[in-house]
C-alpha cells in the first residue's frame, strides 16, 4: 500500500509528493520545490530512498539540494535529457528569477518505460514531452504523478525552451488518457483530479 502526503510550496504553488511504501517504510520525494524547511521537516524521521523530479524547472528541483543533505542516502532521479538541468541554472530557470539553483548531478536517470522499486511499490515511468522535452509522469496502480504534464480542466505550459504544444498533445492522448478512468491524477500545480474527468472537461486536450 502506497501512502500519499501533500506539501504545496509558497512562490509558485507547487506540489511536492510524499510517498512511502507501507510495507516497509521507504519514501519517495516527488518534486521538492521551494518550501525546504517545511519538507525537511515532513520527512525528517522517513527512510527517503529516492527524490524524483517529474523535470529540471527550478520551482520543482529548488530543494533538491538541502534534502540531499538532509537525506544523505537518497538518490536523485531525473530524465536522462534533463540531467544537466540540475547544475545549470540557465536551463532550470532559476537564474531568471535572481536566485540561481544547482542542487548537482543526479545520481542516476530514467527513461520511458523503466521501473523503479520503491519497497513492494513500482512506480512507472512514462515519458511525456511537451511541457518540457524530459517531462516524465510516474504511474504507481492507479495513482498518476503528473508533474506539469496534466492539471485539473488544464496542462502544463509550452512556451518555455524545449516546449512544444504538439508533443504535449500527443502525450496526454496517448499516454495519459490510455489509464484507467478512475485514475487519480496528483499534478504538480493546482487541485487532484481523474483521467476520467479529464477526457470529458478538459478543453485543451479532448479525445
Amino acid at each position: 500500500m502506497l501512502k500519499i502526503k501533500q506539501i504545496t510550496t509558497s512562490g509558485m504553488s507547487e506540489n511536492c509528493y510524499i510517498l512511502t511504501d507501507s510495507d516497509t517504510g521507504l519514501s519517495a520525494i516527488i518534486d521538492p520545490g521551494d518550501d525546504e524547511v517545511k519538507i525537511s521537516i515532513a520527512t525528517q524521521t522517513l527512510n527517503v530512498k529516492y527524490i524524483l523530479l517529474t523535470h529540471g524547472h527550478y520551482d520543482h528541483i529548488w530543494s533538491v539540494k538541502r534534502l540531499r543533505q538532509f537525506h544523505s542516502g537518497a538518490q536523485v532521479g531525473i530524465h536522462t535529457l534533463e540531467q544537466e538541468w540540475l547544475t545549470d541554472p540557465q536551463k532550470n530557470l532559476s537564474s531568471l528569477m535572481g536566485k540561481p539553483v544547482n542542487c548537482g548531478k543526479p545520481d542516476f536517470v530514467f527513461d520511458d518505460g523503466d521501473v523503479i522499486e520503491l519497497g513492494e511499490t513500482q512506480l512507472h515511468v512514462l515519458h511525456t514531452p511537451g511541457h518540457t522535452c524530459g517531462s516524465v509522469c510516474f504511474v504507481s496502480g492507479k495513482d498518476l504523478f503528473a508533474g506539469d504534464t496534466l492539471f485539473f480542466e488544464s496542462v502544463g505550459r509550452t512556451d518555455l525552451p524545449t516546449g512544444n504544444s504538439d508533443d504535449l498533445e500527443k502525450s496526454v492522448k496517448n499516454k495519459l488518457y490510455s489509464l484507467s478512468d478512475d485514475t487519480k491524477v496528483y499534478p504538480g500545480h493546482m487541485r487532484s483530479t481523474t483521467i476520467g474527468y479529464e477526457k470529458k472537461n478538459n478543453d485543451y486536450v479532448r479525445l
